[in-house]
């Protein structure tokens, strides 16, 4: 696990740039310090240069980067974990190449050596790579070529700016950012992806918020000439076809493979379906689990929802774990707040990442490498959403005239009713908006009677279309939240403290399985993710396989009405501040003052400014590059 970074000078500029390059490449690696302790690297020539930053998991001592083939012809920058490098590193040897170290880093440079710009089709992993070929060994004009790609499901992000003088690439757009401000380009903010933040949550691939600036999307390569700069998108690898097979047999393959480290790996266990099953297949292979879990300490609206320490804690006791349980209370979390947005790089209007950073640097503490539960969900169809698509396809069929009544009926519902019946009725406005929009986006500022920003967000077709079979909601879910929301979340996180996270049911094996399992399959029973459930029931109790969905919270509303109510005025309210810029002041003062009086609950919202407001403020940008609600009116 890693960062990456690099630049490819364009003919506009002349002359000697490699300072500048030295200059880019420093800013990049410092700004992502945090996703490489271990040691940094460069390679830096006439007119390119490659930035690597290690955080050391296989042959520890061995493999610095970027790696150079024997010839000095061929180097790599990679990030990320490859789980089958032992037998293609076997295959690798018979066809003749002699390996140097023991690591993953050197079966993708042999690959690409033998195999050409197509060698990623053999991998299972998650990775981001970038590949210089300086003498054009597998083509590029006269001075060679360089070449990107993620993994397929895009566990590993990677973000490109073209400008007209030079191409960057880094693992984290404050990377780009940092070599932007270095070189003295200008940085401008993308409205449409600012409006997409806004109205979702999160902005979707290729997007990014900064002009120029796009997020690799999943199975991309993308290829740029050395001589010229001129970059192409070459073919993407796709996802495995559905494969049928056994879940336990799949499962125990998978995790098995991504267990294999030369240092200490443990398990994130909230007690949900997924993490304690990952756990429960450890414990079953005979390993000694080392798991980490969060408790929330504390009185107020949310905090015993949040909590799914003492299921955890059944959990770890069952498979005879080595638990680790950490005591968090809101000051702490407060005390984090800032860096937890920072964390994110890009806003992500997901409040989870204050208890994934306070848990990821308590696991540090003790391991280097934690495998978590992310998508489970969406390979085995455990959110709401998916039990209310076949619903929403019926709605649509029904009469006009009925689901005109059905409309006026909810159109005429109190917007600001009494404490006690205000999340009722905003749970039912938002329920039959998701049933009644075909293109309805669950997100912060969204919904058909939405009136705080008049922004047109234009979102992707691909986005909007309303999944119509079981394959489709599959190629949704990999290709929007997941890789979209979630992994980045996860990646950003985690890496800011320094702590490498796998995704064993992303495994390209499981991925094959999970689309072999239809959606009545996946649903049976009315609680999302059956074939999980069924295999868990058998190692665990019913109190855990039979659980509904419960999520990573954070008890937010209550803390946006007490201990942060003067703070979110402050940042939020005050006109220097960029967020002031994007809202009328009137609408911003009355959706603060609802939210912290109890008539409304607004905790989604106030974080999505927050998260949006601390990336603007980090990077030195006002509202006027920004813009006006006026100006992003459709």
């Amino acid at each position: 696990m890693c960062g990456i970074c690099g630049l490819v000078w364009r003919p506009s500029v002349r002359g000697d740039v490699s300072p500048r390059s030295n200059l880019a490449i420093t800013a990049m690696l410092d700004a992502m310090g945090h996703r490489g302790p271990d040691g940094q690297g460069r390679h830096v020539a006439e007119r390119h240069a490659l930035g690597h930053l290690r955080l050391a998991i296989i042959d520890v001592e061995g493999a610095p980067q970027p790696m150079s083939s024997p010839d000095g012809n061929v180097a790599l920058s990679f990030n990320g974990e490859i789980y089958n490098f032992a037998q293609l590193m076997e295959d690798q040897k018979r066809r003749g190449w002699q390996f140097r170290t023991r690591s993953d880093t050197e079966v993708l440079l042999a690959g690409y050596i033998q195999d050409g710009p197509r060698f990623d089709d053999m991998l299972n992993g998650m990775y981001a790579y970038a590949v210089l070929d300086e003498a054009g060994l597998h083509g590029g004009s006269g001075g060679g070529r360089l070449q990107l790609g993620i993994d397929p499901v895009g566990v590993k992000p990677l973000y490109v700016w073209e400008g007209p003088d030079a191409v960057l690439f880094a693992s984290e757009l404050r990377g780009i950012l940092a070599a932007l401000r270095a070189l003295e380009f200008p940085v401008a903010i993308d409205r449409r992806a600012l409006a997409q933040f806004l109205a979702q949550g999160w902005v979707p691939q290729p997007g990014s918020l900064v002009q120029g600036v796009r997020k690799l999307t999943p199975g991309a390569r993308m290829e740029i000439d050395l001589s010229n700069g001129q970059t192409k998108d070459l073919p993407p690898r796709t996802l495995p076809a559905a494969r049928a097979g056994n879940l336990e047999e799949v499962l125990f393959a998978s995790v098995r493979r991504q267990v294999i480290a030369d240092v200490p790996v443990g398990f994130f266990l909230s007690g949900g379906i997924d993490s304690s099953l990952l756990v429960s297949v450890a414990h079953q292979m005979g390993l000694a689990p080392r798991t980490f879990t969060v408790r929330f300490e504390g009185e107020g609206h949310g905090i015993a929802a949040a909590n799914e320490a003492d299921v955890a804690a059944l959990v770890a006791a069952h498979c005879n774990a080595e638990h680790h349980e950490l005591r968090v209370n809101a000051d702490i979390l407060l005390e984090e707040l800032d860096a937890g947005l920072a964390a994110m790089d890009q806003p992500i209007a997901d409040p989870a990442c204050l208890p994934l950073l306070v848990m990821s640097r308590f696991a540090r503490d003790h391991v280097k490498v934690c495998l978590s539960g992310d998508g489970g969900d969406e390979l085995f169809q455990g959110y709401p959403r998916h039990a209310l698509t076949p619903w929403k396809r019926r709605w649509h069929g029904l009469p006009p005239q009925l689901r005109d009544a059905a409309r006026s009926i909810v159109q005429r519902l109190p917007t600001s009713p009494s404490t006690g019946l205000a999340e009722n009725l905003r749970r039912i406005r938002v329920g039959f908006g998701l049933l009644d929009d075909p293109e309805y986006i669950p997100g912060p500022f969204s919904g058909p009677n939405e009136r705080l920003l008049t922004v047109n967000p234009d979102m992707p077709d691909w986005m909007m279309a309303l999944p119509t079979s079981d394959t489709a909601m599959f190629e949704a879910d990999m290709r929007g939240q997941l890789s979209g929301q979630m992994l980045p979340k996860t990646d950003h996180v985690s890496m800011y403290a320094s702590l490498e996270c796998r995704v064993p049911f992303l495994d390209l094996e499981m991925v094959a399985f999970a689309q072999s399992i239809s959606g009545a399959e996946k649903r049976a029973g009315g609680l999302g993710k059956a074939p999980l459930r069924s295999l868990l029931s058998r190692y665990l109790p019913d109190e855990v396989t039979k659980r509904p969905k419960h999520g990573f919270r954070v008890p937010l509303t209550d803390w946006f009405r007490t201990k942060l109510a003067s703070s979110i005025r402050g940042r939020l309210l005050d006109p220097g501040q960029p967020v002031a810029g994007m809202m009328r002041r009137t609408d911003l003062e009355q959706l603060l003052a609802a939210h912290i009086s109890g008539r409304a609950e607004h905790s989604i919202r106030i974080w999505s400014l927050l998260a949006l407001q601390a990336w603007l403020d980090r990077n030195g940008l006002s509202h006027q590059d920004v813009g006006s609600a006026q100006d992003l009116a459709p």
